[in-house]
């Protein structure tokens, strides 16, 4: 299921690439760069590991708990993907891009992960775009508010898979 918000719904309208070769490119080229990285850790947090140091066993979740409240926050916090630390998308509109790296990312953790279920975020701002993802846990509140238009000074979609 996706969801948006009125600002990304606007977004989506106004943007648009005719170079999907150079779009499929750079995708493959961030993916490549991040994918790797996604690790189950206990088996219960899936987390981009960007330093690879992440081991099970080793993680206080006691601190996870009093700093984010719950796993859904310490994953979204850890999952945090700013598109300008990986890449240059060199004039190609974001959306194409996203819209590309979004469906490569929801097989990539259906594959890798298919005992879960997951909640990707795309936050367009006006700066960057950031990109999270986290388990979807019963027991555990999104980590969004459920009205996306609450967010009005930037572009959201939420999907779950």
């Amino acid at each position: 299921m996706i969801k948006l918000n009125r600002k990304m719904e606007q977004e989506i309208h106004l943007l648009q690439c005719s170079d999907n070769e150079l779009v499929l490119k750079k995708v493959d080229e961030f993916s490549m760069d991040v994918f790797p990285k996604i690790k189950l850790v206990d088996n219960q947090l899936v987390v981009v590991d960007y330093n690879n140091q992440l081991e099970d066993n080793m993680l206080n979740y006691e601190w996870i708990t009093s700093t984010y409240k719950d796993f859904t926050g310490y994953e979204a916090s850890c999952n945090k993907m700013r598109l300008s630390d990986y890449i240059h998308l060199e004039g190609i509109p974001i959306w194409p891009f996203m819209i590309n790296y979004l469906d490569r990312l929801k097989r990539e953790l259906r594959e890798n992960y298919p005992q879960f279920g997951f909640t990707i975020i795309v936050q367009l701002q006006d700066v960057d775009t950031e990109i999270r993802f986290h388990v979807t846990r019963e027991n555990e509140i999104g980590w969004l508010v459920e009205d996306l238009d609450e967010y009005s000074d930037d572009a959201i979609l939420v999907c779950t898979i």
